[in-house]
């Protein structure tokens, strides 16, 4: 997994939501894993775009809270 490209995407554009496709290929390819900055309550968190990526990461111990 890596997070050496800087990549910024707005998920709640209406232009995304009419074919989000194109954009979650680009995800998958330029930033599999990207850190969401969180709005809110919500504090830091990963976003983890690939099937291989999500499954290490479930797997892993060191993401259980």
């Amino acid at each position: 997994m890596t997070t050496d490209t800087i990549f910024s995407v707005d998920l709640a554009d209406p232009a995304i939501h009419a074919n989000p496709y194109p954009t979650y290929a680009r995800m998958r390819r330029e930033a599999p894993v990207m850190e969401v900055k969180g709005r809110g309550y919500m504090g830091r968190a990963w976003l983890v775009t690939r099937y291989n990526d999500v499954l290490a990461v479930l797997k892993d111990p060191r993401f259980v809270n």
